[in-house]
């Protein structure tokens, strides 16, 4: 006995089916991974992996309501009739099935269709294109108007299923990379669909059994193309998202940028000075300059008190030659340092 209908219980269950071992595959494959050098857990999770979870989950839902609950009508299945049955056959198994008198009227809908599937043109379009486009479309008389009439209804399922991949495969997923190829598949799926639609062999049997309904199995495959699609992409790996570039970055990378074009060009230009007569006596005479610089600032005892205090640690020399010789150690000692610093890290676990 059905707790609330037929159609809501089959839906129920499926709807458990399909959402729960998804659910679970998901949930295993979105786990933190941990980092090969032992240290605390780091999670590799896009920022709205849980929201695009919860919407892949509703998502099923609503297909499987689509597959279960609004499954395309057809007569001849569900009555279990032959596609060859007579329309008088059919009104009376109408009428009966439905606790009806023999004289008692059908919906107008219904004597329409009837009176359409008279012709044997029209069952092969039924079988093709379903009863809602034979039932719907008034003025279709042949097969390339139901094709016409029929057309727009996948067409927007297939655009509806494109939106919510994209949105899937946005920026911020971590899945952008597989877009293209998840566009291209529903594009060539919508037209093998329609290709198979109006070029499938449709034979009418003469033995009273029915064809194969072409427009029943399509529907089926489509929503479970529609079903699988944003599972799976939910379950390739997801590519890290890079933290956004800050202003000050953007400033650095310009700033060393141009300092390493400049130095680039030091290499240049002490050959230049040398074969310039001029710029040879200019350098000449700034390094003399400099020179004389220096040996003031090396006599000057102030200097050397600020020195003492600043880089050589309060260290108060004696002699000019012995502070000169302890200056030049902690600069030696500082360029060690930065050397070193400057070196590549030694890996963790040595390479084979």
């Amino acid at each position: 006995m059905p707790i609330i209908t037929p159609s809501l219980d089959l839906f129920v269950f499926s709807s458990l089916i399909a959402v729960l071992p998804s659910w679970y595959i998901l949930r295993r494959s979105h786990r933190p991974k941990v980092s090969l050098r032992g240290t605390n857990p780091v999670a590799s999770r896009p920022p709205y992996e849980r929201v695009l979870t919860l919407l892949v989950h509703l998502h099923t839902l609503y297909v499987v309501y689509l597959l279960v609950v609004h499954w395309p009508p057809n007569l001849f299945s569900r009555l279990s009739l032959p596609i060859t049955t007579p329309s008088d056959r059919i009104r009376s198994v109408l009428l009966d099935t439905a606790d009806l008198g023999r004289d008692a009227p059908l919906p107008r809908p219904l004597e329409e269709l009837l009176t359409k599937l008279g012709n044997a043109e029209v069952r092969v379009s039924y079988v093709r294109f379903g009863q809602t486009v034979i039932q719907d479309c008034v003025h279709c008389k042949t097969s390339d108007q139901y094709a016409l009439f029929a057309a727009p209804g996948p067409a927007l399922q297939y655009i509806r299923e494109a939106i919510f991949v994209g949105l899937l495969t946005s920026e911020y997923s971590g899945r952008s990379r597989w877009r293209t190829f998840s566009i291209v598949g529903l594009v060539a799926a919508f037209f093998g669909e329609a290709w198979w639609t109006v070029s499938a062999p449709v034979d009418i049997p003469r033995d009273g059994t029915s064809p194969t309904m072409v427009h029943d199995n399509l529907y089926l495959f489509r929503h479970l193309l529609f079903i699988l699609l944003p599972i799976v992409l939910s379950l390739l790996p997801a590519s890290p998202i890079l933290a956004p570039i800050t202003p000050i970055a953007i400033d650095t990378k310009n700033v060393l940028n141009n300092l390493s074009k400049r130095i680039q060009l030091l290499k240049f230009l002490g050959p230049a000075i040398m074969r310039d007569e001029k710029l040879h006596e200019a350098s000449d005479a700034a390094w003399r300059k400099n020179k004389r610089v220096g040996e003031w600032v090396r006599e000057d005892r102030g200097v050397w008190n600020v020195a003492s205090q600043f880089i050589l640690a309060g260290k108060r020399p004696q002699e000019v030659k012995d502070g000169e010789t302890a200056l030049r150690e902690k600069i030696q000692e500082t360029v060690r340092e930065m050397m070193k610093a400057a070196e590549p890290p030694v890996p963790a676990v040595p390479l084979p």
